[in-house]
């Protein structure tokens, strides 16, 4: 995260955390920018204060729902900018839209936001959100099963193993995860298998390409090259060099 943000995150608890993985708010103190990761969920901004763009296209709406994160993406803001927003794990915004939560639905986002508008800090959204936080949520057998392969597949688990745990078809499960998620299994896991190496990177910048290429699974150091690029937008080499330089303030996607 870049020094010229002030990030403040908190993770859900209880039932709500099978859905919801990340509440924040970010407080510039003068211009920059930062990457939403690409993990494969959605998520809402809020725009409090300032000019807030996503890939150069600057947030106009007082609610910004993000599409499914299948690659990282670049958020610019202006100084003194305030923004806050909720992340969902893969799937968590349609199950939760699906049984008309709180959570999901525009009209109550859009209040949200004009409540903000008078007390702008994450003591208040949290305040504001604790009610929705706390409703329950009916889980379908079907929506079970393919929740528990989106978390396995978020731990880095492979694809084929994944399948092996649920009692469903992969066929079936393909069909609900595309249903929920937006995207397949397949995607998910490429997503997951690129975090993993960066993660890998992140660790030990030192290791070859090589090696981890085949620790995380890929066919060969150029297929790992390919899709880290892809999915991280940023290859591997040039990213290692922003880790090198993190004691200089870089800031990493």
């Amino acid at each position: 995260m870049s020094t010229d943000l002030t990030l403040e995150l908190i993770n859900p608890t209880g039932e709500i955390a099978n859905y919801v993985q990340a509440i924040w708010f970010a407080q510039s103190h003068k211009r920059g920018e930062t990457w939403l990761p690409s993990d494969g969920a959605t998520g809402f901004i809020l725009p409090l204060t300032g000019t807030i763009a996503i890939d150069g296209e600057v947030l106009t709406h007082s609610v910004y729902m993000q599409s499914t994160a299948t690659q990282s993406r670049k958020i610019s803001y202006s100084a003194k900018a305030l923004f806050c927003g909720v992340r969902f794990h893969p799937g968590g915004f349609a199950q939760l839209q699906h049984v008309q939560h709180p959570l999901a639905l525009p009209e109550e986002l859009t209040t949200l936001a004009e409540k903000l508008q008078d007390r702008s800090d994450f003591l208040t959204f949290k305040s504001l959100l604790a009610p929705s936080l706390n409703t329950l949520v009916p889980l379908h057998g079907s929506t079970y099963y393919t929740q528990k392969l989106v978390k396995l597949l978020t731990a880095y688990v492979p694809l084929n193993e994944a399948y092996e745990q649920a009692p469903l078809s992969a066929r079936q499960l393909e069909r609900n995860m595309k249903q929920l998620c937006g995207i397949t299994p397949k995607q998910l896991e490429r997503i997951y298998r690129a975090r993993q190496a960066k993660e890998r990177l992140q660790a030990n910048p030192r290791l070859a390409l090589s090696q981890i290429a085949q620790e995380c699974g890929y066919s060969d150091q150029s297929h790992f090259i390919r899709e880290f690029g892809t999915i991280l937008k940023i290859t591997p080499a040039k990213y290692r060099k922003l880790i090198e330089c993190a004691q200089n303030h870089k800031n990493i996607p």
